[in-house]
């Protein structure tokens, strides 16, 4: 597994479930972003997940992903999805 396998996969988690600001998520709710990472990423290393988060991070142009998730505004999932597709990009 690669961490755009993994950005691909949490992505999915979004994309199947639904997304959230404000809480971690469920599958019953919908996942924010780190909330998504969580959830998919027990079966992965530390250091991949890291390297994953750290794809989205350059992506949004933040290091403050719960803020860029939870405290911008009118963002939307589609905004959320656009940034892991180039998170993906760049990892590939």
């Amino acid at each position: 597994m690669t961490a755009r396998d993994v950005l691909i996969n949490t992505r999915g988690l979004i994309v199947e479930h639904g997304w959230v600001q404000g809480t971690f998520g469920s599958e019953g709710e919908g996942f924010c972003v780190l909330g998504a990472f969580r959830a998919q990423t027990h079966q992965v290393t530390w250091r991949l997940r890291v390297r994953a988060v750290q794809a989205l991070e350059d992506a949004t142009g933040t290091i403050d992903l719960p803020g860029w998730n939870d405290d911008t505004p009118g963002r939307t999932q589609q905004e959320v999805l656009a940034a892991f597709d180039r998170a993906i990009e760049k990892a590939g």
